[in-house]
């Protein structure tokens, strides 16, 4: 492995690059629904509000693997604790100098952005930190999740152009709910560590199959929300497209998960990552033809 790539891969194993990708697009396409289309107006800030997004997910990530070294141990070895490429004490440093500097745009971004800030601490505090571990609550994490990458990452964009009150909450119940059932899918992979840390996972309790289709049924409820706002003329548009991309890409995740080998688990991981980013797309869409 070369020396670049050596180094993207420490940066993906502490940071879970991923995950910052993830934020980078949810951020520029919440920017993008208050925008009724691609922003083509303050780009600076909309820029400073994707850094912003960058460091905060980043703190928190490399904050999370401090507590998770045991599991870690079996689940993700290559990670800098595990592997013994950085100390506690050095990732605390780093995820303290991320988070600062996180705080610090918010002096440029404005009060809202500073509640921001301090509501992705407090959820990362409640996943993370060994006297909540949200983690080990099959829906309580998820919870959390839902709340990190489905609301904040969204009003992290949406506030650039608009007050973050004028939100439709139906689209933030989407988004939310969305988040907090295919973020499931993230734990058919670390059932070996999840197992011996005695976190009792959907794949743990129910095997991998059954497990598999039971969060493929909670997948598809944010769906039925969305025609069921349809059906009831609370919203005039058609979600039928939406929904039979939401099948689409469960029948891939969960179909995958539900293997027991853990490259197939890894490769609904993928789909995980190109499912929610398309589902997003094509949600804005529709909501630009809706205003």
């Amino acid at each position: 492995m070369g020396t670049i790539a050596k180094k993207i891969h420490f940066l993906h194993q502490l940071f879970k690059l991923e995950d910052i990708f993830l934020g980078v697009v949810f951020v520029f396409l919440a920017a993008s629904f208050a925008s009724n289309g691609m922003p083509n107006s303050n780009i600076p800030r909309l820029s400073i509000a994707i850094l912003f997004c960058i460091l905060g997910l980043a703190s928190i990530n490399s904050l999370n693997q401090i507590f998770d070294v045991e599991i870690d141990r079996i689940n993700k070895p290559d990670r800098p604790i595990p592997s013994k490429k950085l100390t506690k004490k050095q990732v605390f440093i780093i995820s303290f100098s991320l988070s600062l500097c996180a705080g610090l745009l918010t002096i440029y971004l404005g009060f809202d952005y500073l509640l921001i800030a301090i509501a992705g601490l407090a959820i990362g505090g409640i996943y993370t930190l060994p006297q909540i571990y949200a983690k080990a609550n099959i829906f309580f994490s998820t919870v959390v999740i839902g709340i990190g990458y489905g609301i904040l990452m969204f009003l992290v964009g949406w506030g650039v152009y608009k007050p973050i009150t004028a939100i439709p909450i139906w689209l933030i119940l989407f988004l939310f709910t969305h988040e907090v059932f295919i973020a499931l899918c993230k734990d058919f992979s670390d059932v070996e560590g999840d197992k011996q840390s005695d976190i009792k996972t959907i794949p743990i309790i129910f095997g991998k199959k059954r497990g598999a289709l039971l969060c493929f049924i909670f997948y598809l409820l944010p769906f039925i929300y969305l025609l069921i706002m349809q059906w009831t003329k609370y919203l005039t548009f058609n979600f039928y497209g939406i929904f039979i991309l939401g099948i689409i890409f469960g029948v891939l995740i969960f179909g995958l998960c539900s293997f027991q080998k853990k490259k197939y688990n890894y490769m609904g991981y993928f789909f995980y990552v190109v499912g929610t980013i398309m589902i997003r797309v094509a949600l804005l869409f529709v909501f630009i033809q809706w205003v």
